[in-house]
């Protein structure tokens, strides 16, 4: 994110460059991919038998909150 708000504000101004991140949409998405490549595929993955799907998940939403940061220009 730091490096597109660079990038933003070197063509708008960081004025304008704070009012389209301040009004902009954010959409974080996990899932499909992390589900399929390290729960249900192989068939004996270490996540598996580490986790039962529920616990997975929950694992799977604590590491994105720690991946989460709130940035301010």
């Amino acid at each position: 994110m730091g490096e597109y708000v660079g990038k933003l504000q070197a063509m708008v101004g960081e004025t304008q460059a704070a009012n389209i991140v301040s009004n902009g949409f954010f959409s974080i998405t996990i899932g499909a991919n992390d589900f399929l490549s390290n729960y249900f595929v192989p068939p004996t993955s270490a996540r598996k038998i580490e986790f039962t799907l529920p616990e997975f998940h929950d694992f799977l939403i604590t590491k994105l909150r720690q991946q989460i940061k709130v940035q301010t220009l």
